[in-house]
């Protein structure tokens, strides 16, 4: 099944802003929006927008077991629990509240709003099934308490120990997200405002739209920590494989290119 994917990429910066609560032309990826898959952050609330008239789900991980749902309104909501899904769907047109899930491994908030009803709208944030990317399942677990190695190697060639803590790094951004085949996403994808990182797997090609509006394959240079380094920032990226493909998608960029 084609999910859509937020690629939450953990580094030192991330948890310390969490502990505070906070040429080559080829077809595209054809995806449904309305099908996303999303990373588990428990400092995170997770905006749902359903329909009235229409049921959405939520999926959490295989071994979680729901053992509690708290939903701030519940005469305008309908929430059913089955084995670890829940359904919920609205009882009145224009409905917004607040759910809480804990389950036995995690707890979860969701914001969730049902549009006002009549004809069902055409809108990419629209939701019929939600699922869940837990992240700490697949790294190793150092790598969520370590500065990405390329700017970790950096540190240590250009400072001496006296002169590391007034250095300044660059702001990353990990806000990624994917539609396509999971077997192809980057595990780690993140730029610094000039720069973006790829981990992917081996033969993985990256692309971006030329502009033509042609798919293009883009250069790119490793890195010694295994990255794929390309020299710009875009709010597209393709990768493609053997495997199959995937969009990826910079959710804080806004026009132009670098």
């Amino acid at each position: 099944m084609i999910t859509k994917k937020q690629l939450f990429i953990v580094s030192t910066l991330y948890f310390l802003a969490a502990g505070g609560v906070h040429p080559v032309v080829a077809q595209p990826v054809l995806t449904d929006s309305r099908i996303k898959t999303l990373v588990y952050n428990a400092n995170d609330v997770y905006r749902l927008l359903t329909h009235h008239g229409y049921q959405a789900h939520i999926e959490f991980g295989e071994k979680e077991k729901i053992q509690t749902i708290s939903v701030g309104d519940k005469i305008a909501w309908q929430v059913i629990p089955d084995g670890r899904r829940i359904f919920i769907r609205s009882l009145v047109s224009g409905a917004h509240t607040n759910l809480t899930v804990i389950t036995n491994h995690h707890s979860y908030q969701f914001d969730i709003e049902a549009t006002t009803g009549g004809k069902l709208p055409v809108r990419e944030d629209l939701v019929y099934v939600v699922r869940f990317y837990y992240p700490d399942e697949y790294l190793p677990k150092s790598a969520a308490y370590t500065l990405p190695p390329v700017y970790a190697d950096e540190l240590m060639r250009t400072t001496t120990p006296s002169e590391a803590a007034p250095v300044q790094l660059p702001p990353l951004n990990f806000s990624y997200t994917f539609t396509g085949d999971e077997a192809v996403v980057p595990s780690r994808v993140f730029d610094d405002g000039s720069s973006t990182y790829f981990k992917v797997k081996p033969n993985v090609k990256i692309f971006t739209k030329n502009p033509q509006g042609d798919d293009a394959q883009i250069m790119t240079t490793p890195t010694s920590d295994g990255f794929l380094k390309t020299t710009m920032v875009r709010g597209q990226f393709m990768v493609r494989s053997d495997d199959g493909e995937a969009t990826i998608y910079n959710e804080t960029y806004i026009g132009g290119s670098k």
